[in-house]
């Protein structure tokens, strides 16, 4: 389930409509799927929990389905999983690989640049050889690459033999 907690400095009826504009355009921006909950501020007045309810209507798409905003607040959205959602995809090493390597391009410096990342990170940009390829080309310079186990699977860093 993904959750959405809409806090911030607004009187309570304007951060509700406020933030479920918000959550909802991110819902659509991102492509989120399956369970979704928005946790929005207690708001007393039923007028503003519907039509907070119906601003998500109106900004995502079809299909979903939704429950109405209960009195604490919440309002659970299902959405049918196509596909994996852009920050679920963010999780896996193949889009951080071409995000290191995207990096390499843009470091300065000159020489070989060695890119240091987390064992499955390094894995992927090894079984693509033509990632690495172009790359080269690209720079000029060969890359080597180092896994190390430590690293965060997005903390990647580049280093340029000569700075």
């Amino acid at each position: 389930m993904t959750l959405i907690d809409i806090d911030g400095d607004l009187a309570p009826a304007a951060l509700a409509l406020a933030g479920v504009r918000a959550a909802a355009q991110a819902i659509a921006r991102l492509d989120l799927a399956g369970s979704i909950g928005i946790d929005l501020p207690t708001v007393g007045d039923k007028a503003v929990r519907i039509a907070a309810a119906e601003a998500v209507d109106a900004i995502l798409p079809q299909p979903f389905e939704r429950t109405a905003v209960n009195g604490f607040g919440f309002l659970q959205i299902v959405r049918r999983r196509t596909r994996l959602s852009l920050p679920e995809q963010f999780v896996h090493a193949p889009a951080h690989a071409r995000a290191l390597l995207r990096q390499a391009q843009r470091t300065g410096g000159s020489g070989e640049r060695t890119l240091a990342a987390h064992p499955a990170v390094v894995a992927a940009i090894a079984a693509r050889p033509d990632w690495t390829v172009a790359v080269e080309h690209t720079l000029g310079a060969p890359l080597a690459l180092r896994a190390e186990a430590s690293l965060a699977i997005s903390a990647g860093h580049v280093q340029a033999r000569f700075p």
